[in-house]
């Protein structure tokens, strides 16, 4: 769904719990005000097509992944300068906390692939980028087929060449094998030709590993 915030765009998200989206932490802070958002200004729209929904939610608590530096190196381009970058962009993942369950939507289940094996699981499947870009906003959109073209193994982020653009920001990467669909990774930076994300592992243990934003 859509990760809206009052006068100042939005994101994609992903129902991972009956009352838990996960998203890109970069998304919930506003550069004009160089401070977080409040909860007040986000709300989550599951399903939205077109100004149709399936079910929405306020927002009632933001987690965001420790460690993560809002004003520091982070997901500018898909070509960080700096180790410290690479590492801050490791920690670009936050949950929402909705006020009230989504009737009718199924949250996704997460499976961490580990690199050794991440070759032969997505030839095993379909890797998927669905998501809300800024050129198509409206209804959401998928780069079905898409490939991992690297790993940087030392900060745990996955190069892949799934579409994307603004908006995509927090939008899930997710392996379909079958009648299984599941998120194996969040996708936080990109220029349409190489893209960066989160692998699930990062967000796996989510409330042992967040805490709310400073």
């Amino acid at each position: 769904g859509r990760v809206n915030r009052r006068g100042g765009g939005f994101c994609t998200g992903t129902l991972i719990g009956e009352r838990l989206v996960l998203t890109a932490a970069h998304c919930l802070r506003n550069r004009n005000q160089g401070s977080w958002f409040h909860t007040d200004d986000l709300h989550f729209v599951a399903g939205y097509n077109r100004g149709e929904f399936v079910a929405h939610s306020a927002v009632e608590r933001v987690l965001v992944a420790d460690g993560y530096r809002p004003q520091g190196p982070g997901p500018e381009s898909a070509e960080p300068e700096s180790a410290a970058g690479l590492e801050n962009m490791t920690r670009d993942w936050a949950v929402l906390v909705l006020r009230s369950a989504l009737p009718g939507v199924r949250p996704l289940a997460r499976r961490t692939i580990d690199s050794r094996d991440l070759a032969a699981a997505i030839e095993a499947g379909v890797l998927v980028r669905a998501g809300y870009g800024q050129d198509r906003p409206e209804v959401l959109t998928r780069h079905s087929g898409c490939r991992i073209l690297g790993v940087v193994r030392a900060h745990a982020l996955w190069l892949n060449d799934c579409d994307s653009t603004r908006g995509d920001s927090g939008a899930p990467l997710l392996l379909r094998q079958g009648a299984v669909t599941e998120i194996v990774a969040l996708q936080i930076a990109g220029n349409n030709i190489r893209n960066i994300a989160v692998p699930a592992q990062a967000f796996e243990t989510i409330a042992a590993s967040a805490s709310p934003p400073r």
